[in-house]
């Protein structure tokens, strides 16, 4: 009884197996290119945008018989018109394949772009249903179709070499991760700012590569600014999202690097009775030595102080220097705004309408407490 009871059931699960071969949802790979980039700039000499798909190569071409060439490994479709979905719409005449945007990994806003506006641009990716909301943003110093024409040695394919520099840059945390989620919520939240990270094309050797470092404010929608790399770790430390690196001091004629191992920072905004507002940063880190020039036969405790108070020094002008550039801007990228409104909502609704120039007259106090734990260890080579 007992056997014939496992024979059904076996057989049950054959006929469930050769019944529900595949996903009602499912589409052939041949049927489809799967977008790895996007790029949109202003379109030249008119109104619009000039959108830019960057799609990986397949062994096939559409007839299925012929080999693709193989001294590229991608396809770049651009064209320019009023709406992305109409672009993408018209790029069906150029290709046979479906573009399938579920695996798209950014999209890249060029300058120009970016100074008018990208909330309309955001638009179709937040209403179809294949785009996903964690899709990084950048923007570019150039224009998007030139950072997505550009090849390198690391990658056949440009968007995957730029996906990848993305991933890494927490090793050296001086640019921002910044998805259409979090930009979003931002751009539509009052009291704060968005930032996403920015992206330049290195032509100094012989091949070109991506520079992914510093980052672009934005007020609302519209980018008004660039923040150097300096100036970005200044933000990151300032907001706690420092997750490694380095910090490079000089004592003396004495060149340091120290490894960040641990890093934190708060921002904290307060007002008074007569809605002054005071903004108070603290910046803690623990550091290790791992490179150190002249300063070899001076003692740990000693030399350990002398790095201690440099690192403290230029994290503090890195920080002071992102908070300074950022009211230039007029820009509340840290978010004070609507720190305020979420504990004192009655002074934020008289404060709200100018506060632009509230936030710009804000003296920030800033702390920084290091601790050099770490004097790393030099190995002794005998002859």
């Amino acid at each position: 009884m007992k056997h014939r009871r496992t024979v059904a059931v076996v057989a049950i699960s054959l006929a469930i197996c050769l019944t529900f071969t595949g996903c009602w949802d499912g589409r052939e790979l041949n049927t489809i290119s799967l977008v790895a980039g996007v790029g949109v700039d202003a379109a030249k000499g008119k109104s619009g945008i000039t959108m830019t798909v960057q799609v990986g190569k397949t062994g096939q071409t559409n007839n299925g018989k012929e080999k693709e060439s193989p001294t590229s490994k991608y396809l770049n479709y651009q064209k320019s018109g009023d709406t992305e979905l109409g672009i993408i719409r018209e790029l069906t005449h150029e290709t046979s394949r479906r573009l399938f945007f579920g695996h798209n990994q950014f999209i890249i806003f060029g300058k120009q772009e970016a100074e008018k506006g990208i909330k309309p641009q955001l638009d179709f990716f937040l209403r179809d249903q294949e785009t996903r909301l964690d899709v990084w943003l950048l923007t570019s110093d150039t224009t998007a179709g030139e950072i997505l024409n550009t090849e390198s040695d690391l990658s056949p394919i440009p968007a995957m070499d730029l996906a990848q520099l993305i991933a890494n840059q927490k090793a050296n945390s001086e640019s921002v991760e910044t998805d259409i989620l979090d930009f979003t919520s931002k751009m539509e939240s009052e009291g704060t700012s968005p930032v996403i990270g920015l992206v330049k094309i290195d032509r100094t050797t012989k091949k070109p590569k991506f520079l992914l470092s510093g980052m672009a404010a934005f007020k609302q929608d519209k980018m008004v600014g660039e923040m150097s790399e300096p100036e970005t770790r200044g933000y990151l430390w300032t907001m706690n999202k420092i997750h490694s690196g380095t910090v490079d001091v000089k004592v003396g004629n004495s060149g340091s690097s120290l490894e960040i191992l641990e890093g934190s920072g708060k921002i904290s905004p307060k007002l008074d009775k007569n809605n002054h507002v005071s903004v108070s940063i603290k910046i803690t880190a623990k550091l290790g030595i791992r490179e150190m020039t002249d300063l070899e036969n001076v003692a740990f405790p000693k030399a350990g102080m002398l790095l201690q108070t440099a690192c403290e020094e230029t994290i503090q002008k890195r920080v002071q220097a992102c908070f300074q550039k950022s009211q230039v801007y007029g820009t509340d990228i840290y978010g004070i705004g609507k720190m305020i409104d979420e504990k004192n909502p009655k002074q934020w609704d008289s404060m709200k309408n100018n506060w632009e120039q509230i936030y710009k007259k804000i003296k920030p106090s800033i702390t920084v407490q290091v601790q050099v734990s770490d004097p790393g260890q030099i190995n002794q080579f005998k002859k």
